[in-house]
This record gives C-alpha cells, sequence and structure tokens, in this order.
C-alpha cells in the first residue's frame, strides 16, 4: 500500500499541474483552466519552498514559462500570444538545455539521477553533457 501511495504522489509532484489543467478544461473552459494551473503552480513552488523540497532545472523552466504564458493570457482580452508561446517555448527550451549542459551536472544528468543512480566519473558526466546538447 505505501508504494501505491508513493507512486501517487509521484505523480501529483510531476504531473499536478497538468492534470488540474485538463479537468479544468473539461469542466471550466479555457480561461479558468489556464487560472487553476497558475494557481496550482504558485502554490505548488510555495509548498515545495516552505518544505525545502530539492526542485530540477526543468521544474523551474515549466513553471516559470507556464506562469508567464498563463498571467498573458489571462490578462489580455484576445489570446494573441497563442501564435507566438511555441516559438518562444522552444527558443526559451533550448537556450535552457544548451546553458544545462555546463556546469558540475547536466541537465539530463540531474533527471536520470533522480530514477537511478550513475558512477560520478567523468565519462559519464561528458557522456550526459552531449546528450543533453543532443
Amino acid at each position: 500500500m505505501q508504494a501505491v501511495w508513493r507512486f501517487i504522489r509521484y505523480v501529483l509532484m510531476e504531473f499536478g499541474a497538468l492534470i488540474v489543467f485538463w479537468v479544468a478544461l473539461y469542466t471550466a473552459g479555457i480561461r479558468p483552466a489556464i487560472a487553476a494551473t497558475v494557481i496550482f503552480i504558485l502554490l505548488d513552488g510555495s509548498y515545495r519552498w516552505w518544505r525545502k523540497l530539492p526542485v530540477t532545472r526543468s521544474y523551474v523552466l515549466t513553471s516559470a514559462l507556464a506562469v508567464g504564458f498563463g498571467c498573458i493570457d489571462l490578462l489580455a482580452a484576445n489570446p494573441f500570444m497563442i501564435k507566438y508561446e511555441a516559438v518562444i517555448t522552444n527558443t526559451a527550451t533550448g537556450i535552457f538545455f544548451v546553458a544545462g549542459a555546463r556546469g558540475d551536472k547536466s541537465l539530463i544528468q540531474e533527471v536520470a539521477e533522480k530514477r537511478s543512480q550513475f558512477p560520478d566519473r567523468a565519462d559519464v558526466r561528458h557522456f550526459f553533457k552531449l546528450f543533453t546538447l543532443a
């Protein structure tokens, strides 16, 4: 039973914003779904900060993009940003991955180590840096 609760917690921590968005979209519409997602991300970020839970760089990127675009979409009378969101997101993600290849551990290594252990060797770090750039 403990494994089930661990799995549910994992799903909520990793996919909670997406679940909130889809549930609100099908029950209330697009604007309430965006608002609910922004609120969820802000509450989730506050919870993680308050509990001092570690956050990944990819969590920061996706949360920042969702809150940023969500606020723009909620404040604009006409959803003009929809045309540009994909281009801006792809550019930001590309820059993020190039920057994520720098440092002691690359972005992909950080994500991979959440699921499994890898030896702390130079060749492993180099592989993950190249994989992040690819």
